[in-house]
């Protein structure tokens, strides 16, 4: 007479590479018989795990699941089957384990191209960093927003990388690289996600290229070199939105009565002087009425200016640094 399965259950739930453990029950009117249990883990039709010689009542046997499966999804129903054989029949048994992906882990970033060491307009720049995952066998794909609007991913564009090691064994590590049109400070942002939809934590490192450059939000960054530095910027429209033409008209409309112009000339990147500058602090500003400057950072080897809030006036803001 074949034997009998029950009571077959399975630890319920658990994370991709943690164990899980199955146990049930064997019974059989000949008692002195021995039965072969064997184990398919995963469903593919292959048997994963063979015991001889097991004898009736209880047993327990546990598997390590490296992996949710199939790719693509966050969590899993993985079938496990059971087939118990004697010299007389054999009995099937089936049940279910969820398991859970979880998203790799990044660590900080990291470039050359910092405050000390600013890179130039066209020069190639890196960004480099490290990244775990408890899941061994996922793969893995890098997010790099450089904030100039462009964005590199490894799997469209693994030539925007110099280094991509992401085909997993638990760990793996990257170098994206870009060339920027203007100079700046860059928030580079990247993530990574793996091959069961898991998304790390972001991480950002500040990218300094020498230049100027205006942000979405209307800021103006002037990052300075090891010379004098002379910028010119003229405003496209003034406080009362007319052409800058011709006479002041008031805040009602109308032109103003000429361009709007800031005029800069510092050395914004060796640390002497006053304002930071090696020009022993001569930085001069000229600018026409109600233009001001919400921040200046000459310690920062930067000259940011922001033509949207009007509070403070040039003298008094540099008073205070």
């Amino acid at each position: 007479m074949a034997p009998t399965l029950s009571n077959l259950t399975v630890t319920s739930s658990i994370y991709e590479n943690d164990f899980a453990t199955l146990s049930g029950d064997i019974s059989d009117p000949g008692i002195l018989d021995t039965f072969t249990i064997e184990i398919d883990w995963n469903n593919d039709g292959t048997i994963d795990e063979t015991h001889r010689n097991v004898g009736t009542g209880n047993f327990s046997y546990t598997h390590q699941f490296l992996d949710d499966h199939p790719t693509g999804t966050p969590v899993d129903n993985l079938p496990i089957n059971v087939t118990v054989t004697n010299t007389t029949g054999t009995v099937d048994g089936n049940t279910t384990v969820e398991v859970t992906n979880l998203a790799p882990v990044l660590a900080p970033i990291t470039t050359d191209d910092t405050q000390a060491n600013k890179a130039v307009v066209g020069q190639e720049i890196s960004v480099s960093g490290l990244f775990t995952d408890i899941g061994p066998l996922d793969t893995h794909t890098i997010i790099v927003q450089w904030d100039d609007g462009s964005v590199s991913n490894s799997d469209l564009a693994p030539g925007e990388f110099s280094d991509l090691d992401v085909d997993g064994v638990g760990s793996g590590s990257f170098t994206g690289i870009h060339t920027y049109t203007t100079g700046g400070i860059f928030e580079v942002v990247v993530t990574v996600i793996d091959d069961d939809t898991g998304e790390s934590n972001s991480a950002t490192v500040e990218v300094w290229v020498s230049g100027v450059r205006l942000t979405d939000d209307g800021e103006l960054q002037i990052i300075g070199t090891a010379g004098k530095d002379i910028v010119n910027v003229r405003l496209s429209g003034g406080n009362d939105g007319g052409s800058d033409r011709g006479k002041h008209k008031g805040p009602h409309g109308g032109s103003d009565g000429g361009p709007d112009r800031v005029k800069v000339i510092a050395n914004l990147n060796i640390q002497d002087g006053s304002d930071g500058g090696s020009d022993q602090g001569d930085c001069t500003l000229s600018h026409l009425p109600n233009r001001t400057f919400a921040r200046y950072v000459s310690s920062q080897a930067a000259l940011s200016l922001l033509f949207l809030i009007p509070t403070l006036a040039v003298d008094s803001f540099f008073k205070r640094l």
